[in-house]
């Protein structure tokens, strides 16, 4: 309803509706993708307007300290996680329940009593039926209610040189910057003229390395046990010779 005409909606009791979108300075794509979002709600008489600050503030006011418990102070925020935060469908305790202490990333203060106990009954059950039909009640409930609104999956692409490393893992939902990216594994397929010329010299001076760091280590423990062996037998050598030159007073026993 826009009761003055000024082409902007009032809410229920008629006072106007000024809503303002956070989001990073330093990201360009999602400075953007707030101006998308503010245009397409001015469009329909929802007035909008975008601040870009720096990530702290924006933090401060969207996730004080990190801890959903503390509140919250925005209207709406451009924000983002990593697909970790969907690996898992008990995840979504994590994101939506009304317990802070349940839901510790619950930004966005939804709060549903039926979601509440969808999520803490899939926390308890194990049966893997039981489990995916909770987890289809639970995906409705924030469909409907849309307490997030996904807007883009964003790509990102890493270069290396596989000359100086070839061997990271790739993590579903997590890419390779993360830290099991260096767990060993196979060498990317090669041509066999390559493997033949890159393994065998790395393969060759790692046991070479290995060979070398252990003898070190074993001569150093040699070392050290003989100087504590022979500091203990000099101090035993000086504690004799003392007590033999050493006269009775009031104070010897």
């Amino acid at each position: 309803m826009d009761k003055d005409g000024d082409g902007f909606r009032e809410d229920q009791e008629g006072k106007k509706i000024d809503l303002t979108t956070l989001v990073y300075s330093g990201n360009p794509i999602r400075i953007r993708t707030a101006e998308l979002i503010s245009e397409a709600l001015n469009e329909v008489g929802i007035k909008n307007a975008v601040k870009a600050m720096d990530s702290t503030t924006v933090d401060s006011l969207m996730w004080p300290d990190f801890d959903v418990s503390k509140g919250r102070d925005y209207d709406l925020g451009v924000w983002s996680w990593s697909n970790t935060m969907q690996l898992f469908p008990d995840r979504m305790n994590d994101l939506f329940h009304s317990d802070p202490a349940i839901g510790s990333v619950n930004i966005g203060g939804y709060k549903n009593p039926e979601f509440d106990q969808l999520g803490e009954k899939l926390k308890q059950t194990y049966d893997e039926n039981e489990r995916l039909s909770l987890i289809k009640e639970i995906q409705a409930f924030v469909a409907e209610d849309a307490p997030i609104i996904p807007l883009y999956y964003q790509e990102i692409v890493g270069a290396f040189n596989p000359e100086k490393y070839d061997q990271y893992v790739f993590q579903v939902g997590k890419g390779i910057i993360n830290k099991l990216s260096f767990v060993s594994t196979e060498k990317s397929d090669l041509p066999d003229n390559e493997k033949a010329s890159s393994d065998t010299p790395v393969s060759t001076d790692s046991k070479t390395a290995n060979m070398s760091t252990d003898n070190d280590g074993n001569n150093t423990s040699l070392i050290v046990f003989g100087l504590i062996l022979l500091v203990a037998v000099i101090g035993f050598i000086l504690l004799r010779r003392k007590k033999k030159n050493k006269g009775n007073d009031d104070f010897d026993f």
